[in-house]
């Protein structure tokens, strides 16, 4: 199934079950107190949602922040990945050929390895040396690289390129705590349970507006739960700007 669709798989399956329940409830229910009940009843709906919502809105912030952090890192990434390159002009050949050759290799390696690792299995890929990286790394600090400006510029910006990989990969094995999808499935639960024992003389709408908060709700949880790790799910930050570099590196090394 696309991953589009989940959204609204979501909303419809979630928001139909939540409306049959509501619906089926209202026969349950009986007509005595109702009054008494509806009032004592929404004195507690109305805690119980606004904790819920304000917990979502937190939630919901924190992830999406988290995940425009990857994206613009790897963005960073990528511009100093380009910088490097342009940096081993400064290079007498043959070492300026070797060095762009190490560079559009390891650029390529973080399209072609790294990001489908990111997707699946981040967690493992955590802290693992990149031999591609190890080579640039070899070739800067070799006696005939020499020893000037340039050559001291290329050496820090290679530490930068490292400590922005290591950022990469720990932000493809963090995801929310177990603590916090409970509270989240706790929440979403008491909120829709107190919103089917309001007695109405309309079932079939008090079951459609039921449906249409549960069904919201369940969406906001699935793009929380999307959007928790960067590079997984349908709003995944892409390698799109390595990509391009690499485009830009081929054009540069065949000048």
């Amino acid at each position: 199934m696309p991953e589009w669709l989940t959204p609204l798989a979501v909303l419809f399956i979630g928001g139909g079950i939540a409306s049959a329940l509501a619906y089926g409830g209202q026969a349950v229910l009986t007509r005595s107190a109702a009054s008494g009940r509806n009032e004592t009843v929404g004195i507690y709906l109305a805690l119980a949602a606004a904790i819920l919502g304000t917990y979502l809105a937190f939630i919901t912030v924190a992830v999406w922040e988290r995940r425009s952090d990857a994206e613009l890192s790897a963005r960073l990434e990528a511009a100093d990945l380009w910088v490097l390159m342009q940096l081993t002009h400064a290079q007498p050949e043959p070492q300026r050929r070797a060095l762009q050759e190490l560079v559009l290799d390891y650029t390529q390696s973080i399209v072609a390895k790294d990001w489908p690792a990111l997707a699946t299995a981040g967690a493992q890929r955590s802290f693992r040396r990149s031999p591609e990286l190890d080579r640039i790394w070899s070739a800067l600090l070799a006696p005939q690289a020499g020893g000037s400006a340039m050559a001291s510029a290329a050496v820090d910006r290679l530490g930068s390129l490292a400590a922005a990989r290591e950022r990469r990969l720990l932000a493809s094995s963090t995801s929310l705590s177990p603590y916090i999808w409970f509270t989240l499935t706790v929440g979403t639960i008491v909120n829709l349970a107190l919103l089917m024992l309001v007695r109405v003389e309309e079932k079939g709408l008090h079951a459609l507006l039921v449906g249409s908060c549960a069904g919201l709700t369940l969406m906001v949880l699935w793009g929380i739960y999307d959007m928790q790790t960067p590079y997984v799910g349908a709003w995944s930050v892409t390698a799109e700007p390595f990509t391009q570099v690499v485009s830009q590196m081929k054009d540069f090394v065949s000048r």
